[in-house]
């Protein structure tokens, strides 16, 4: 491929967020990474690279915010901008490795203890819920409806909101909440004050309900069976503001990413004929499907790492101080790690992709995210007898988080005599 090709290449070309797989292919071309031609960083986009940085010892994950620096604000909004990376610091992902490596053996036991036939229970039940919403809209004849905004998006917000015991009436405020912070991870920012001030808030109103929640459950007295928050209070091992990061970071990133599964996994399951009427033959294939949506239309398209004294790793050099982005999403099609990369197969189940990351930042909540994956798609076939589009779908205008704003369906109800 000419180099005058690759020295153009950016992940901020037109129309890139809503197809980056042509740019993915000239990103993968070379054998060693290539610069961002605007954001002027290395972009790693090779399967085999992107995993051996996930797993080096040398980089850390850099703290969000890519195109929001301080020369960029206010005075005020320097101060704002200071706060919210000590803020981000103290969450899991940004701890250094010792700090890490405690935190995480804390976390461990409460989260995956939640994740059990009841809560896959409570998941059907709440994903029922919101298809009863939808077929009482229309007593009769098809349904039009957005598969967006009427499910992939509330059922996350119901469900991270039952784990962390956050009460129904504060639920709603996640999407926004999630919106700011979206948009502060975002490359290429347009507004970096306005999305300072908007993530500042969003980050005290998060922490401000974290804190409530920790009061009462300590109020309400030790529970080792209860909700994720209680369970930490409990085992008495975080302090306080380490149990308000843990629930921070989880509020976001428990909702965002599994929107994105949904969404982008159903929208994808449409446009490839048969696969759905194959997966309602066979629902064995439910959790192949998600791992083969979450690699061939990954909900998040970059991670980052920063090298602070620099290093080299399988001819890869990095500056001291250096950030790199790891193209996930290009890393996923790489067609040296997987046959036919580009080809969408339901039954592939294949677990070497980097949709959660790889090493010891995997992602915590990856077991969660893939349930609701399952029921989703489970619940979602048996209420359909048929499922079409029904006109354009429209993506949010964001690279790192690669979703859908609307997919307008039109439906067929099962009969009460179809209903599993």
């Amino acid at each position: 491929m000419p180099s005058s090709l690759l020295a153009q290449a950016s992940l901020l070309e037109e129309g890139a967020s809503a197809d980056p797989y042509e740019l993915y292919q000239r990103l993968r071309a070379p054998e060693r990474p290539i610069r961002d031609a605007i954001l002027g960083v290395q972009l790693v986009a090779r399967h085999a690279q992107v995993v051996q940085l996930f797993e080096s010892p040398d980089g850390r994950p850099a703290i969000g915010g890519t195109g929001v620096e301080p020369e960029h604000l206010d005075p005020n909004g320097q101060q704002r901008l200071t706060a919210i990376r000590a803020a981000m610091a103290r969450w899991l992902t940004y701890l250094p490795p010792d700090e890490h490596a405690r935190r995480r053996r804390a976390l461990t036991p409460a989260l995956p203890a939640l994740l059990g036939p009841p809560l896959r229970r409570r998941v059907a039940a709440l994903a029922d819920a919101l298809l009863d919403q939808i077929t009482r809209s229309t007593p009769e004849g098809d349904i039009r409806f957005d598969a967006v905004g009427e499910l992939a998006q509330p059922l996350p917000v119901l469900v991270i909101g039952e784990i962390l015991g956050m009460p129904e009436s504060e639920r709603p405020r996640l999407v926004d909440w999630s919106r700011s912070i979206l948009t502060y991870f975002e490359i290429g920012n347009a507004d970096p004050a306005a999305t300072v001030d908007s993530m500042f808030e969003a980050l005290e109103e998060m922490a401000d309900l974290v804190r409530g929640l920790i009061a009462a459950r300590r109020e309400r007295g030790v529970d080792e069976d209860g909700d994720f928050i209680a369970r930490l209070v409990a085992a008495d091992e975080l302090s306080d503001d380490e149990i308000v990061a843990t629930a921070v970071q989880l509020l976001f990133a428990g909702h965002e990413t599994t929107r994105n599964l949904l969404g982008n996994g159903l929208w994808t399951l449409l446009r490839h004929e048969g696969s759905i009427e194959r997966l309602r033959r066979d629902p064995s294939l439910l959790r192949s499907t998600v791992e083969e949506c979450l690699r061939y239309e990954s909900p998040l398209q970059i991670s980052s790492r920063t090298f602070d004294h620099g290093a080299s790793i399988d001819g890869m050099h990095f500056e001291p101080g250096e950030t790199a982005i790891l193209v996930l999403g290009a890393a996923n099609r790489d067609p040296q790690a997987f046959d036919n990369a580009d080809r969408f197969d339901l039954a592939r189940g294949d677990r070497r992709h980097v949709a959660f990351g790889r090493g010891k930042h995997f992602c915590l909540g990856a077991a969660l995210s893939r349930l609701e994956g399952e029921v989703f798609f489970e619940r979602l076939l048996a209420r359909f007898t048929d499922l079409t589009l029904d006109g354009p779908v429209e993506w949010r205008p964001s690279f790192a988080f690669r979703g859908l704003e609307r997919l307008p369906l039109r439906a067929t109800p099962a009969a009460a005599g179809e209903l599993e």
